[in-house]
């Protein structure tokens, strides 16, 4: 029988304060859950600020990008560990400034935003309860 529950309930302490997922070997980003209050109510006000430009004639795709560039900034990415950037490999340290630059780079950001957003849309990653520990029992 399936416990719907606990199949589906999430630890609101994973989802607020974000939880760990590697990158590599080397570099982990801590991202809080996709779905979460937040992140949507964030994501609706962007929308909103992008429609109403796009009405004045006065938007661009990388407009597009900056703006969920912000939302991720603000509400997912709550950290990284091991991060490097540029031609250099120069060690990265996290602040808000670091992570838009990275998030708006025309050639990268892209690829990342993807890789963040499917990692923080994980909900198994996030649940209350492990579900395969109660089906041993």
């Amino acid at each position: 029988m399936a416990n719907l529950f606990k199949e589906n309930a999430v630890d609101d302490k994973k989802v607020k304060e974000g939880i760990w997922f590697d990158y590599d070997e080397t570099c982990k980003f801590k991202l809080s859950m996709a779905s979460s209050d937040e992140y949507k109510d964030a994501l609706i006000d962007k929308q909103n600020q992008l429609a109403k430009r796009f009405r004045k004639g006065k938007i661009k795709t990388a407009s597009q990008q900056h703006a969920l560039a912000e939302v991720l900034t603000e509400t997912i990415i709550k950290g990284w560990e091991g991060v490097e950037w540029g031609p250099k490999d120069k060690p990265l340290e996290f602040t808000k400034e670091n992570c838009m630059m990275i998030l708006k780079d025309k050639q990268a950001g892209l690829y990342i935003m993807e890789w963040i957003l499917q990692n923080a849309g994980e909900k198994d990653e996030f649940l209350a309860f492990n579900i395969e520990d109660d089906s041993k029992n």
